[in-house]
């Protein structure tokens, strides 16, 4: 199985590594480098531009330059634009798609003399073996083709959204001028980063609903009811997101227009950027307070003792006035058991009587001998 037919075949919905969103697009190694983002749109589309001609004066297939235009695209993914010149990137690509991509081989030769004339806008440029530039194209072409294949991890598993969009206006019964258009703003989505943020189906759904838009026809799904039904609504496609995507589609091939545009995705993103760090500011205060409130509890439980050595002092010759008054007073006698069982036996003989007795005990420190109880009216003291 040849490496065309495998690309062409392999349009599952896998996970596809190669998607970034539009955070990651725009924090890419171009921006770090300070080329605005709107530049390095156009330097993108320069170079896919630079892929097509070069693949037209060379006779390959449409499908070696696209081919060559996502394997750009994933390269500056990585890398800068300002670092790599587009169009030493965009030569190796296609270059490198020619070995692979069956009915695309071309001899190095011919390779260096085409972008050679294109590079220096001379269709009557002649370049011979062991000229100094065409040694220096020849060295180029090798030295980035490492590069490039260090950049994409080698990896040639790539998918194109042209099967699926001819898939999807047969589904919905549209004409042959339906797919035709639809399969050339395919080719033309691969001039912009579509193919970088979204999945093949949402970039053929952009191909499909730019050639309806522009033909003005519409495609319909049929129920058994004869009820007509619009391909978006049954394919569950966000119609606002196929508009602004066929807007950035159309404008490709305009500079001021395409810049335009750049500037509006980067101011949106912008926007973007700014509400998600004001959310994350607010979480960091809330959160901040929590902590000082679960901190300043803690501290409540253990207080920092915050005497001074004078207190100190006086508290050690209050400790020692209380230890010389306990070593002065005499020890607490224990009460005489013999008194106590007479008092009880009295007790007990007074209750027989019916009368109640008032019992008042009172032990003398120093001789626990003195013992008052008394009876309604009478007093006793032994």
């Amino acid at each position: 199985m040849s490496f065309s037919s495998r690309i062409s075949a392999n349009t599952d919905d896998e996970k596809n590594n190669w998607i970034f969103n539009e955070f990651e697009m725009f924090k890419s190694p171009s921006f770090r480098d300070g080329v605005t983002p709107e530049n390095e749109s156009w330097l993108r589309l320069r170079g896919c531009i630079f892929i097509s001609k070069l693949a037209k004066n060379l006779c390959l297939p449409k499908e070696t330059s696209n081919i060559a235009k996502v394997i750009l695209h994933r390269f500056y993914a990585r890398n800068s634009c300002k670092t790599f010149v587009y169009q030493d990137i965009a030569s190796t690509c296609l270059f490198l798609c020619s070995k692979f991509v069956a009915d695309s081989y071309r001899k190095l030769k011919d390779f260096i003399v085409v972008c050679a004339r294109l590079a220096s806008k001379n269709d009557k440029l002649v370049l011979k073996e062991g000229d100094k530039e065409f040694n220096q194209w020849r060295d180029n072409l090798l030295y980035y083709e490492e590069l490039v294949l260090e950049a994409i991890t080698m990896d040639f598993d790539i998918q194109l959204p042209h099967i699926l969009c001819a898939e999807l206006v047969c589904k919905y019964n549209g004409g042959k001028k339906i797919c035709k258009q639809s399969l050339e703003f395919c080719h033309d989505s691969l001039n912009t980063t579509l193919i970088l943020r979204y999945d093949l189906k949402t970039v053929a759904a952009v191909a499909v609903y730019t050639a309806c838009r522009q033909l003005k026809e519409d495609l319909y799904y049929v129920d058994e009811k004869n009820n007509k039904i619009s391909w978006i609504k049954h394919s569950n496609f966000n119609e606002e997101l196929l508009e602004s995507l066929m807007e950035e589609l159309v404008v490709s091939f305009d500079e001021v227009e395409h810049k335009k545009e750049a500037i509006r995705r980067a101011t949106a993103t912008f926007s973007k950027l700014k509400a998600l760090k004001r959310k994350n500011e607010l979480e960091d205060a809330v959160f901040n307070n929590k902590r000082r409130r679960v901190n300043s509890s803690l501290d409540s439980f253990s207080p920092v003792s915050t005497t001074t050595p004078n207190q100190l002092v006086k508290i050690e010759n209050n400790n020692e006035s209380r230890n010389n008054i306990s070593s002065i007073s005499p020890p607490i006698s224990q009460p005489d058991t013999n008194c106590i069982d007479n008092l009880k036996s009295n007790n007990n003989n007074n209750m027989l009587n019916g009368s109640s007795l008032d019992i008042i005990i009172a032990a003398d420190v120093k001789n626990s001998n003195n013992i008052h109880y008394s009876n309604n009216s009478s007093s006793l003291e032994t």
